[in-house]
């Protein structure tokens, strides 16, 4: 049975400091998958989650790059993570193009945190993880809930 939390964001700031929080119980491994129109605010959760891990570099959309990797600070928060990979798979057309990007090789990464905006659907088995979903309830007003899934 998933667990499941819902937020209600009424501000941009508002979900940043929705993904500050969620950060706060991730760990090396932990693949976070987001779920949502465009301009729904999945970028800047992943801003927030970047920002607990003390990330300092400006994280963007990865929309045209595909990946951004960030490299976590040592003795960050409970993560024990390195890494922060950003992915964002809206471009690709099907799991095939994953070979490319190494995808399976990144999944391994047991010291990464894997943040996957616009999953594209049948992606490969990746075990236990976290779906955030966003829906517009009004201009400025969202709905975020998450769920882990073992």
């Amino acid at each position: 049975m998933p667990k499941i939390q819902t937020i209600i964001s009424d501000s941009s700031s508002a979900t940043y400091n929705s993904g500050l929080t969620f950060a706060k119980i991730l760990k090396a491994g932990d693949k976070i998958l987001l779920l949502g129109d465009i301009g729904s605010g999945k970028t800047t959760f992943v801003q927030g989650m970047a920002r607990f891990l003390g990330i300092t570099q400006a994280v963007q959309s990865p929309t045209f790059v595909l990946l951004k990797p960030y490299r976590i600070p040592k003795n960050r928060g409970k993560s024990k993570a390195s890494s922060f990979i950003h992915l964002d798979l809206y471009r690709l057309g099907n799991t095939d193009d994953l070979q490319e990007l190494g995808f399976a090789e990144l999944l391994d990464d047991k010291k990464a945190i894997i943040c996957i905006e616009n999953p594209i659907k049948n992606l490969p088995f990746i075990g236990r993880k976290y779906t955030v979903s966003f829906f517009y309830l009004n201009q400025n007003r969202r709905k975020i809930r998450i769920t882990l899934t073992k």
